[in-house]
């Protein structure tokens, strides 16, 4: 009983890890590209600043990367 009790919380405490890494929730405003996008990556740096990077609709000839400073996309 005691093992089935272990093996249980461990495997609830797996979960519930794996499932609040894998939360996600908005940061500033939408529409923050000056038109259409498309080819879009997104990562974090070390320090968790989200940065973005994608071909504007606009210039289809270069890509567009901005961060998010906390308050907004620069």
């Amino acid at each position: 009983m005691k093992k089935f009790i272990l093996l249980f919380g461990i495997i609830v405490f797996t979960l519930t890890n794996q499932l609040h890494a894998q939360q996600w929730w908005n940061v500033g405003t939408a529409g923050f590209s000056a038109g259409e996008a498309s080819y879009i990556s997104i990562a974090i740096d070390g320090s968790g600043t989200p940065y973005v990077a994608y071909r504007d609709g606009r210039d289809s000839s270069k890509a567009t990367v901005k961060k998010y400073n906390g308050s907004s996309w620069v």
